[in-house]
């Protein structure tokens, strides 16, 4: 079936002019080529080759054929463009991220961690998350979270941080433990979103409610003293009526 047959009979129509035009000047002109391959089966499905083809010259020197060594890799491709997928969304996420090895020296934080802290990605590779520490949490805090994530388990939480320059900031956090084929601790992966103005606003509304219930404590106060007074003045009203007589004249009390 192929026998006699034009190279054209493999063509899927996924790359463009220019690309095949490049394979074929390459090869004309006594170079190797090398590159991908998406071409279609007989069944109509595409496929992803690793190809590298090289030109056969007669005795004379003349390019006479052309030989071509193709190593099937659709599974490896359909891999590589999802790891790309995936790249280009966490680089893309409008939330930080932040990956480690085991013993939580950074090795990668997309662009988002940059704008969130100031920290350039080649500052923050090769450290470790304590250059964002604040201080604002006890050491009771980050040993319940290490304890958390090298047992294997995910944690979730708030951390309040400081940006490079030295500003505070809040950030809601997840992270979660990598593991290798073995299934052996590799790392760790943190997905954090900034949460500065809802917690900002959190403790605004709570200055506000307990400032609402100092007035109202202090109003009840004032309430019950004002009716002890009442109370006072009217007993002592009470205790003046029986000592006067209904003429207004002072009643003499029997001893």
């Amino acid at each position: 079936e192929l026998i006699g047959k034009d190279m054209r009979l493999l063509k899927s129509g996924h790359h463009p002019p220019d690309f095949v035009k490049n394979f074929w000047d390459t090869l004309l002109a006594g170079k190797v080529w090398k590159g991908r391959w998406c071409n279609r089966r007989k069944d109509g499905q595409t496929y992803w080759a690793e190809a590298i083809a090289a030109p056969i010259r007669d005795e004379d020197g003349e390019i006479r054929q052309f030989i071509e060594i193709k190593e099937e890799m659709t599974s490896r491709k359909k891999i590589e463009d999802d790891l790309k997928k995936l790249s280009q969304a966490v680089e893309q996420s409008l939330t930080s991220i932040l990956i480690t090895d085991k013993y939580g020296v950074i090795e990668y934080v997309n662009p988002n961690f940059t704008k969130m802290t100031g920290y350039s990605l080649d500052e923050a590779i090769g450290s470790t998350p304590r250059i964002l520490k604040s201080g604002k949490h006890d050491q009771a805090f980050y040993s319940h979270l290490w304890d958390t994530i090298i047992s294997g388990n995910q944690w979730q939480g708030e951390v309040c941080n400081r940006k490079k320059n030295g500003e505070l900031y809040w950030e809601s956090q997840s992270i979660t433990p990598l593991k290798n084929d073995n299934g052996d601790l590799a790392g760790f992966i943190s997905v954090r979103l900034d949460d500065t103005r809802r917690k900002i606003a959190e403790e605004e509304l709570l200055l506000h409610k307990n400032h609402l219930e100092r007035l109202v404590e202090e109003r009840t106060r004032k309430l019950i003293e004002t009716h002890k007074r009442l109370e006072q003045t009217q007993s002592f009203a009470i205790i003046m009526s029986t000592h006067v007589g209904l003429d207004g004249k002072w009643l003499k009390i029997p001893q």
